[in-house]
């Protein structure tokens, strides 16, 4: 069969409650209980105290995709909000108020989640969305700039390194005495 990702919201739920997850492909059903989960989803059941233990990269994925979802209905929220406004007309002002009051629901809300995070977002990819452009972008110049960056650096490694040889090759021959000092003390050093 499939497999089936799901995504558990256990920072709603009250301390000592159990979020069971009873998915099917056909059905994803997700309860909170209290005390000890039912003998049929007994597999299933994971105690929050547990949940919030495994920190690294289960809670960071879970408040990752929290974020995500808040932010898709924010875009959705403005999206139904500029679609009221157009079409705007007296006797529909109780339902753009509706809108009005979910957008701010969902900033709410993402405040919310902000201050359980510690992400930073590069200026620059705030800026590329400003210019109604794709964030995408930013991440694929850094990474040319950075492989541009360190093929150069590397060149300059190999540079020195060559100079390095040829400097040492060239005293050799000039002062063969002072370079198997040279040398000696080198070897005594490393």
């Amino acid at each position: 069969g499939e497999n089936e990702i799901v995504d558990l919201d256990v920072e709603d739920a009250p301390n000592g409650a159990t979020v069971t997850v009873e998915a099917t492909p056909q059905s994803p059903e997700v309860t909170e209980e209290k005390g000890q989960p039912s003998e049929a989803s007994q597999q299933t059941a994971v105690p929050i105290s547990d949940t919030k233990k495994s920190k690294p990269p289960l809670e960071f994925e879970q408040k990752r995709a929290r974020l995500c979802r808040k932010l898709e209905d924010l875009v959705n929220g403005f999206f139904e909000f500029g679609v009221s406004v157009v079409d705007f007309q007296q006797d529909s002002q109780p339902y753009v108020f509706k809108r009005i009051n979910k957008i701010i629901k969902y900033m709410r809300e993402i405040d919310e989640i902000k201050r359980t995070v510690d992400w930073g977002v590069p200026f620059d990819v705030l800026r590329l969305v400003d210019d109604a452009k794709n964030p995408d972008l930013f991440t694929r110049d850094f990474t040319e700039r950075l492989a541009a960056e360190n093929q150069f650096t590397n060149g300059k490694i190999q540079a020195f390194r060559d100079f390095h040889e040829m400097l040492e090759k060239e005293l050799g021959e000039a002062f063969p005495e002072q370079l198997a000092q040279y040398k000696s003390i080198k070897d005594e050093i490393e």
